[in-house]
């Protein structure tokens, strides 16, 4: 099993709230996303991505960084021990 934790930061516009828990929602949608939470702080969230192969874990981070709502993703890939 490959896993990886994706920092999110959100799309943010002047004058207009960022959806928080429905774009939360959208991300813990996605078939491979075990865990999301939103955060306070220079990252607005995290989410936590198990797949079976580098392959699919790298399509779901890319379903991840297609919604709209996330400006920027920062993966970290964990080291099996």
């Amino acid at each position: 099993m490959h896993r990886a934790y994706v920092l999110l930061n959100f799309r943010h516009t002047v004058g207009q709230a960022v959806p928080i828990q429905e774009t939360m929602g959208a991300i813990r949608a996605i078939s491979g996303v075990k865990e999301a939470y939103a955060l306070f702080g220079d990252i607005d969230g995290i989410a936590h991505v198990e797949a079976a192969n580098p392959k699919l874990l790298t399509a779901i981070i890319q379903q991840i960084s297609a919604i709209s709502a996330i400006e920027r993703t920062d993966t970290r890939i964990v080291v099996p021990s």
